[in-house]
């Protein structure tokens, strides 16, 4: 759930605003389904190298993602998340488990009143700002890559510029995460 207290409402540039960021995504690959077990994976910095994830996950629930790890912590194997694989390192660099978010991607509900969203780790941006400017809202701070996820964005702190902004996680007030044992965490 991310709070957007800080948000102003969009003025209308936004949806040339809008525009400009669909334009620079033009693109920007979806890695949906395209990985078989064992295939190499790299970011979009091709600089930072690659890896082999013995296993390729797509889960669409996080039911799904509980018995990913709950199978990897039962074998002692390894689990990395990848988002749209934005981060210029090899953060998410496994031999393990590699779990993609590509169907992680919905927007659970807006809550207009109280500037909150809720949604899924795999919803990129872009998409979340056009959900938010259909009720009057948006992200208090962009970052330059719309493509990110928001669960990457958060995770690394990404951020858009202006000297009152916070990072994204800066703007969280609540989440679920699933532990290394495939826990609920809220």
């Amino acid at each position: 759930k991310k709070s957007l207290d800080a948000a102003p409402t969009p003025t209308a540039a936004e949806p040339k605003r809008l525009g400009i960021i669909v334009s620079h995504l033009q693109n920007v690959p979806s890695s949906a389904g395209t990985y078989k077990d064992g295939a190499s994976w790299r970011n979009w910095s091709s600089e930072a190298g690659s890896c082999h994830p013995a296993r390729h996950h797509y889960p669409a629930t996080t039911d799904d993602v509980q018995q990913i790890v709950k199978k990897a912590a039962r074998l002692g194997e390894k689990v990395r998340v990848a988002g749209t694989g934005m981060s210029p390192n090899g953060s998410t660099f496994t031999g393990g488990h590699l779990i993609h978010t590509d169907k992680l991607r919905r927007v659970v509900g807006v809550d207009a009143a109280n500037k909150t969203v809720t949604c899924q780790p795999g919803l990129p941006l872009l998409e979340l700002s056009k959900e938010l400017t259909a009720v009057q809202l948006m992200l208090p701070a962009m970052p330059s890559t719309a493509g990110m996820t928001i669960g990457g964005s958060v995770a690394t702190a990404s951020h858009g510029s202006g000297l009152n902004n916070k990072s994204l996680s800066g703007y969280v007030v609540g989440v679920t995460v699933v532990d290394g044992r495939g826990e609920l965490v809220v």
